[in-house]
């Protein structure tokens, strides 16, 4: 039977191994510290042991009305928290299972002191009002009260009739002047006055300039010729005539060449600086400048076989016309009679190339030649290892030809019982170039 919806509830969830990581078999069980809880409202009475077995992955999910459930009686008890198993001792502590924390992680539970919690007192609906009981007696008059406030005004009465005139009082002194009053409007323009009499004749002025010389009278008769008589003075320059009119505008003469360019001028201020843009987000997944990469977990091991096979964690995907670079690191150990068998795969159609950067078969302490053949993607190139391990160091670029996967895949070059193994912490990583 499901527990009512309007109850608060937790659900612890966890997930339990044995130290190698094999699936450990158990259950757990959650008993109220104060033996019960009632919810009174719902009539729900909350006792015993809620238990729970662990699955065949090792998880387990278990839900109990919440330890402080609003109507619960006792409100904030604990639960007795017991984790048994057939191959190891019960492990069993008090804990607080509160509403704020819906769902809970076990390895996140902390033990706490036990706790009964604390009964609240639920108050039932009032009973019948009793029989009015017998009349007492008098008690004795009280003190005198305080003065009430004062009533109302009363309506006014009628008018009297009106007393004799008083004598007139002495005059008052003298205001003070009023303000200066605005100016009236401009009166209308009255009519023309009648001419004065003429006035005395004024004095007699200067004498007025020469007037200008006559015209010559006309010429007489030629006399006889008189004798030559001394020549005349040269008399005075006559005036200079008036100006002519102004000559036509003569044609616009060739524009002249240019004239040097003036210096430059100062550099104003600069400017005040514009606000900050909004930060830029960085991109992500397969993209140019995106940089994504994948790692190994655990070490993985092939023995006795020769069959190249992809890497269990060793993979990206790549879409159809990308750019990518690609380098990693292996960290490989096993019989230096098996060494490594390695190639990188990819889409059909893809260019470019890898190189396994490692160390030439036949070494036995990780010294020797460096490989840096050129290998086309699902070539394979095989390389020496030792039981203390070398690295490889994978690199190369790539223009994709199909979408795909981009893959390590590896094998032992030679057959041997002891295992080649790819150890846990080795990586690939792929930047999308374009």
């Amino acid at each position: 039977m499901a527990l009512p919806d309007d109850i608060q509830t937790v659900t612890i969830t966890g997930l339990d191994t044995h130290p190698d990581g094999t699936v450990r078999r158990g259950a757990i069980r959650l008993v109220p510290t104060a033996g019960r809880f009632v919810h009174a409202e719902s009539g729900l009475t909350v006792q015993g042991t809620a238990k729970a077995q662990f699955g065949d992955d090792g998880t387990v999910s278990i839900t109990v009305v919440a330890s402080d459930a609003d109507g619960i009686n006792p409100t904030g008890g604990t639960y007795q928290l017991t984790l048994t198993a057939p191959d190891s001792a019960p492990v069993s502590f008090p804990v607080l299972l509160p509403k704020a924390n819906p769902v809970v992680k076990l390895a996140a539970i902390t033990p706490v002191a036990p706790a009964d919690g604390d009964y609240v007192i639920v108050t039932g609906p009032a009973g019948p009002a009793g029989e009015p009981g017998p009349a007492g007696e008098n008690g004795e008059p009280g003190p005198q009260g305080q003065p009430g406030p004062a009533g109302a005004t009363g309506p006014a009465g009628a008018t009297g009739s009106a007393g004799p005139k008083g004598d007139t009082g002495s005059q008052g002194p003298q205001g003070e002047p009023g303000a200066t009053g605005p100016s009236g409007p401009q009166g209308a323009k009255g009519d023309t006055g009648n001419i004065g009499p003429q006035g005395p004749a004024g004095e007699t002025g200067p004498a007025g300039a020469t007037g200008p010389k006559g015209d010559p009278g006309g010429q007489g008769a030629t006399g006889p010729t008189g004798a030559t008589g001394p020549k005349g003075d040269t008399g005075e320059q006559g005036p200079t005539g008036p100006t002519g009119p102004t000559g036509a505008t003569g044609a616009k003469g060739d524009t002249g060449a240019q004239g040097p360019i003036g210096p430059t001028g100062l550099t104003g201020p600069a400017g005040p600086a514009g606000p900050t843009g909004p930060a830029g987000t960085a991109p992500t997944g397969d993209t140019a400048g995106v940089t994504r990469a994948a790692y190994k977990p655990t070490d993985e091991g092939v023995a006795a076989s020769t069959v190249i096979q992809a890497d269990d964690n060793l993979t990206l995907t790549v879409t159809a016309g990308g750019a990518y670079s690609i380098d990693g690191c292996l960290i490989v150990t096993g019989d230096p009679a098996g060494d490594l068998a390695l190639t990188i795969t990819a889409p059909p159609g893809t260019t470019g190339g890898w190189t396994p950067t490692a160390t030439t078969l036949g070494t036995t302490d990780g010294t020797g030649s460096v490989r840096l053949t050129r290998f086309d993607f699902g070539a394979t190139s095989s390389m020496g290892v030792t039981v203390a391990g070398v690295m490889v160091v994978p690199t190369g670029g790539l223009i994709a030809g199909a979408d795909g996967n981009v893959t390590i895949q590896w094998a032992q070059a030679v057959s041997s019982a002891t295992a080649t193994t790819l150890r846990a912490g080795s990586w690939i990583r792929l930047t999308r170039m374009a």
